[in-house]
């Protein structure tokens, strides 16, 4: 993302709504403390579901985001990324 762009999202239960997005990639973190990781998640986009299946925790995003955050509140498990309007479970 450049100054100026936005990225609004919202989560209710196991579904991910992206309000906005001005960038072309926008990755979305996830954990346990956020939603189920145990069932599917659903991604809504522009008001269409993008996204439909369960998402995966990694070890890689865990020390990421240990690493970039340097705060045990923020260590996410998974990883999602938004890409021209499809999304991918990273």
């Amino acid at each position: 993302m450049k100054t100026g762009d936005l990225a609004a999202v919202s989560l209710k239960e196991n579904t991910i709504t992206i309000e906005h997005n001005d960038d072309e990639t926008l990755f979305i973190y996830l954990n346990d403390k956020m939603l189920n990781l145990d069932k599917a998640i659903k991604v809504l986009y522009k008001g269409k579901v993008v996204f439909k299946g369960k998402v995966n925790r990694t070890a890689k995003t865990i020390r990421e985001t240990i690493t970039k955050r340097l705060d045990p509140n923020m260590v996410f498990s998974a990883k999602l990324e938004v890409k021209n309007g499809s999304v991918k479970s990273l």
